[in-house]
Parts: C-alpha cells; sequence; structure tokens
C-alpha cells in the first residue's frame, strides 16, 4: 500500500481548515514529517488508518469521536495504490445531522473514476475496504506502530503471532486445505475403527451362539431341579422377613430411646460449650478494661493537649488563608507583567527583524535606479511605436474600402469596353444607303442603328465611370499593411529587449519597505522604553513575593510542629471515651461473669445424670436377618432368572 494524497478538514487543532499533503510529489525516496509537539504529524498518520478503517488507533476511539470540537464536519480522504490499482477513501462526518450522534458517511474510488464503488454508507464501503486491505491488527501488528507505543506484534500470542504470519505469507488457503485434509484423515481413522469393532462384535456373536446352544440343552435337564430349589428359597425367605420385621421393631424402640438421650447430652454439651465461650470472652472483656483503666491519667492529659493544639492549627490556617489570599492577586499580576514583557519582547525582536528588511530594500533601491531610467526610456519609444500603430490602424480601413471601390470600376469599365467593341462592330453601315428605302428596311440596317444607340450609351456609360490614374489603390494598400507589420515587429523587438518588470516590481515593494524605516525606529523606541518599565514592575513584584514566601515557610514550620503534636497526642485522646465506658461496665462484667460460672457448673452435673442406651446388639440382630433375607432373595431371583431363560 503507497499513500500517494492525504486530505485533512477540520480534524484537530492543528487543522481547524482543510490541508492537503501530497506525498506522490515528492518521488522516490524515505518520507519524514518533522515539526514541533502538536503540530499534527500523528493525525497525518493516523488519518490514513482512519479513513481506512473508521478507528483512531492510538486513542482507541471511533471516527466521529475525535473531530475538532468546535467544528460543525469533519473530513479525511487518503488516495493510495494497492496491487496495481489506484483508491482514493473519504470519510466524512456531519455533527449538525440527526441527534447528538451526528451523520458519519464514506465513499470509495478506484482507478480515477467519477463515480464511486460504494458510497454512502459506512458499511458498504468498510465491507468494500475488507476486500482489499488487511486486518487492522496485521497493519497494527506490521507496518504501524501507534503513538506512546511499542509495536504490538510483541505484545501477541504465540498463536496470534503465527496467524499474523499466515496472513502476511498468504497460506490462508493452505492452512484450510490442511485442516480439510486432516479432518478427512481423522474421519477415515475413525470409520476403520468402526468397521474393526463391528468385525469383532460379530466374532463374538458367533462364538456365543453356539455357546448358548449347549447351555441350553444342559439347562433343559436342570429346569425341574430349579424350580424345587425355588420353592425350597422361597420359604426360607419369607421366614427370614417376618424375623427381619421382628428385630427391626426392637431396633427402632432402642434407637428412641438412644436418640433422646444423645439430643439430651447435646443440649447439655452445647449449653456447656456456650457457657466456656461465655467465660472467656467475659475474662477477656475484664482484662481489657483493665489495661484500658491504668492509662486513664496519660489519655485524659492528650485530650486536653489535643484541644489546645487543634486551637493553634486552626489560628495558623486561618493565617495562612489571609497569606495566600494577600499572595494570589500578586502573582497573578506578576504573571500578566511578565505576559506582557514576553510579548514586548517578541515585538522587538519583530521590529529588529523588519528593521533590517527595511535597511535592505533601501539598498536595493538605490542600487536601482539605472534600472528604472532603462525602464523610462523603454515606455517613452513603446508609446511613440503604439500611436504609429493605432493610426495606421485608423486608415487601414479607409484604404481597404476604396482598392474595393477601385477594383469594382476597373471591372465595370472592362465590362463596358467589351460591349462597347461588340456594339461598334454592329453598327458599322458602310456601303449602306440610307436613302434606298429598301436598304432602310433591311433587318441587318435596323440592327446597326439599334447597335450604334447602344455605343453612344456605352460611351457616355465610360465617361461617367471616374478611373483614377497613376498609384493604384491596391498597391496603396499593401504598401500601407507592410509598413504596419514593420511596425509591430519593432514593437515586439521591444518588448522582448524591455527591461526586467518583475526586478522593477520588487524594486518598488523595496520602496514601500524603506519608506517604513523611520516609523520602525520609533516603535522600537517606544518598545524599550515599555520593556524598561515592565521590568522595574516586574522586580518590584519578585520581592514582594520573595517576602511573602518567607512569611508562608514560617507559618508551615509552625504547622508542621503543631501536627506532629497533634499526631502525638490523637492516638492517646481518642481513647477518652474508651476509658470512660471500660469504667462503668467493669462491675457489670464482673457479675455477668459469675453468673455463666454458676450455669456451667449445673450444666456439667445434669450431663453426668443422662443415663445411656446400647443399641448395638439390636442393630446386629437386624443386620443378619437382613443379610440372610438379601441372601435368600439373591438366591431366588437367581434361579428365576436361569429358569426362565431356559423356559
Amino acid at each position: 500500500m503507497i499513500v500517494e494524497e492525504v486530505k485533512l478538514d477540520k480534524i484537530s487543532t492543528a487543522f481547524p481548515s482543510e490541508v492537503a499533503v501530497n506525498f506522490g510529489s515528492l518521488g522516490p525516496g524515505l518520507v519524514a514529517l518533522v515539526g514541533d509537539n502538536g503540530q499534527g504529524k500523528s493525525h497525518i498518520e493516523e488519518s490514513i488508518i482512519a479513513a481506512c478503517y473508521g478507528r483512531w488507533p492510538s486513542y482507541g476511539e471511533l471516527f466521529h469521536t475525535h473531530l475538532y470540537p468546535e467544528a460543525d464536519n469533519g473530513a479525511v480522504e487518503v488516495s493510495f495504490r494497492l496491487n496495481g490499482d489506484s483508491y482514493r477513501v473519504r470519510r466524512r462526518h456531519d455533527a449538525l445531522f440527526g441527534g447528538k450522534r451526528g451523520k458519519t458517511e464514506a465513499w470509495l474510488w478506484r482507478n480515477g473514476g467519477e463515480k464511486p464503488i460504494a458510497g454512502e454508507r459506512v458499511s458498504e464501503v468498510d465491507l468494500e475496504l475488507e476486500k482489499i486491505l488487511p486486518p487492522l491488527d496485521v497493519l497494527l501488528a506490521s507496518n504501524f506502530a501507534c503513538q506512546s507505543h511499542e509495536g504490538s506484534f510483541f505484545e501477541l500470542s504465540k498463536a496470534d503471532r503465527k496467524r499474523l504470519f499466515i496472513i502476511l505469507l498468504g497460506l490462508e488457503k493452505l492452512q484450510v486445505y490442511a485442516q480439510y485434509f486432516a479432518a478427512q484423515a481423522k474421519e477415515a481413522e475413525r470409520q476403520l475403527d468402526d468397521l474393526r469393532k463391528s468385525l469383532e462384535s460379530a466374532r463374538a456373536a458367533q462364538e456365543r451362539a453356539q455357546a448358548l446352544l449347549v447351555a441350553i440343552n444342559e439347562r433343559r435337564a436342570n429346569v425341574e431341579r430349579l424350580v424345587l430349589r425355588t420353592t425350597e428359597v422361597r420359604a426360607g425367605r419369607d421366614a427370614a422377613i417376618e424375623a427381619t420385621t421382628q428385630a427391626s421393631v426392637a431396633l427402632a424402640d432402642a434407637q428412641g430411646r438412644a436418640r433422646a438421650a444423645e439430643e439430651r447430652c447435646q443440649e447439655l454439651n452445647v449449653r456447656v460449650l456456650h457457657a466456656q465461650a461465655r467465660i472467656e470472652d467475659l475474662a477477656t472483656k475484664l482484662s481489657g478494661f483493665r489495661a484500658v483503666l491504668q492509662d486513664e491519667a496519660a489519655v485524659r492529659a492528650a485530650a486536653i493537649e489535643l484541644e489546645a493544639v487543634t486551637g493553634e492549627l486552626t489560628e495558623t490556617s486561618r493565617q495562612e488563608t489571609e497569606l495566600a489570599r494577600d499572595v494570589r492577586p500578586m502573582e497573578n499580576q506578576k504573571a500578566q507583567v511578565d505576559a506582557s514583557l514576553a510579548t514586548l519582547r517578541a515585538e522587538y525582536a519583530r521590529l529588529k527583524e523588519e528593521k533590517k528588511a527595511a535597511e535592505a530594500a533601501a539598498d536595493r533601491v538605490e542600487a536601482g535606479k539605472d534600472l528604472e531610467q532603462k525602464h523610462q526610456a523603454y515606455r517613452q519609444e513603446r508609446e511613440g511605436l503604439s500611436r504609429q500603430v493605432a493610426e495606421m490602424e485608423e486608415k487601414t480601413p479607409a484604404l481597404r474600402a476604396t482598392a474595393d471601390a477601385e477594383r469594382e470600376q476597373i471591372t465595370a469599365r472592362n465590362t463596358l469596353l467589351a460591349r462597347r467593341k461588340d456594339a461598334e462592330t454592329a453598327a458599322t453601315l458602310e456601303g449602306v444607303d440610307l436613302d434606298n428605302s429598301m436598304c432602310r428596311e433591311c433587318p441587318l440596317t435596323a440592327n446597326a442603328v439599334s447597335a450604334g444607340k447602344r455605343l453612344e450609351e456605352i460611351d457616355h456609360q465610360l465617361v461617367a465611370l471616374q478611373v483614377v490614374e497613376g498609384t493604384p489603390a491596391a498597391q496603396l494598400l499593401v504598401n500601407h499593411e507592410l509598413s504596419l507589420q514593420a511596425l509591430r515587429r519593432t514593437l515586439t523587438d521591444l518588448d522582448v529587449s524591455q527591461p526586467n518588470l518583475q526586478q522593477l516590481a520588487t524594486l518598488e515593494a523595496d520602496r514601500q519597505t524603506a519608506a517604513k524605516l523611520a516609523t520602525i525606529l520609533e516603535q522600537m523606541h517606544e518598545n524599550i522604553r515599555q520593556g524598561k518599565k515592565k521590568k522595574e514592575e516586574l522586580d518590584r513584584l519578585t520581592v514582594l513575593l520573595d517576602q511573602k514566601s518567607v512569611l508562608v515557610t514560617e507559618l508551615a514550620a509552625d504547622r508542621a510542629k503543631l501536627e506532629e503534636r497533634r499526631d502525638r497526642a490523637a492516638p492517646l485522646a481518642r481513647r477518652l471515651e474508651e476509658v470512660s465506658t471500660a469504667r462503668a461496665n467493669y462491675a457489670t462484667t464482673e457479675e455477668a461473669l459469675a453468673a455463666v460460672q454458676d450455669q456451667h457448673a449445673k450444666a456439667h452435673e445434669a450431663l453426668a445424670a443422662i443415663e445411656t442406651v446400647d443399641v448395638e446388639p439390636f442393630r446386629l440382630a437386624v443386620e443378619a436377618a437382613k443379610a440372610t433375607q438379601a441372601r435368600l432373595s439373591a438366591e431366588l431371583t437367581a434361579a428365576e432368572a436361569e429358569k426362565q431363560p431356559i423356559e
């Protein structure tokens, strides 16, 4: 993926308006973004991720949550090349659309097309980008390191590193094939095991069938014996059941009496244990009360000391508060003076640079006077040539009209001359006697007379035409246009050889800059005067603050001593209430201890008087009867089970 261009619009305070960074115009090689902290270097890099994946990796935020707060909307556009194709993706958020979250839109173009291949929905663009770009975690682990974070590759687990290398090397399909063939091999092994088990089961079933035939023949002979044995066992079982019932009744009675005695013992034991615990608790309390009462005098003295120290600490806090209230305006005033002094210093540095620029401009103006003289001569010569060209261009339409009129007259005269020649030939009356009636009536004579009249008309028209003799107007027009072209070429050559207008414009700017030199010097003197005044005020405030600082230090030392006295007295003073409570409860606790000791002795006497009941013989009799019953029932069940399949 090769990034060609990045455009940012209202993305952060570093880019409150649209900015474009064209990496493609830089040519091949390594590109480094250099600038002070907070100038937007990281935003330019992370905007590539934000445009393609919709989130800012270093901040863990979605696209719309990390825009310029005062902006109504913000946008990022990235152009890049990948796998021989060029792409352009744009992501924009409109904060004024809809509810609080606004609306985010995205578009994706490919190979310079005017119509996007996906957009405006963000989900459509993200789906197309997933087909083109690697996963975000792969990009962050291999190609991109977030600000203030180490490369995430070393933070991945072994499984995630393996997955990352598979994706980077393009081995996903091989891994899918390997998993598929491993599953097929495991399924084949399972089917082979099932076939082996089925074969073994079939062989075992065949052996059991053969043994079953032999057993059937044997059991058929023993069926009568089993029937007789079943009858005898059933009778013995019934007798055992009756004996078990009688033994169970006797055991239940003995267990009831034993349970009552045990419950009474448990109750008395609980009372004894409670009494012992109560005795130990009361004895512990008495010991604690004695220990507390031993320090009563020291505790009361510590309480008095604590009260006095607390009063002194309150007074010290009041003095510190008043001192802080006096110091805060002075610190604010000092900060303002510091800021003003810094502003004056920056202004002085700016004026100093402007003074240097004005002096340099004055030197350049002095050196450029010869260039102005050349430019003045050029302008005068060009104005004269321009006037001549304009005058000749004004005469050109009249000369062209005269030449056109002359051409029309020449054409008309040539036409009339040709017609006159034809009429002159037709009007010949040589050998014709007009007095003769036959000649007068001849058509040829009539035509000759008509041609003579036409000849007279043509002569009148030729006389009416005014053809100027001498130099034709067309030749005058040609000579005029050649002279005009020569003047234009001269004007062009003059423009080519003219003085450098760029230097003249720069010279004019230098003249304006040099004119500001006196004003700059006055501003510098005023700046120095104000700076001295602010410095004196700053020194005065510094002395006052140092004096206040000494007072603050002294109060802090007094407070530390008082707090040390308070910390020594507080642990003992807190025990004052404990001492009062211990003195009030000591006698009551002694009376309660005597009463509990009396209860403990009575419970021991009652526990010794309880008679115990031995239920072990009854339990053994019941178990013996149940064992006999179980044995006979098992024999009966076995006999019936053995007889039933045979029958």
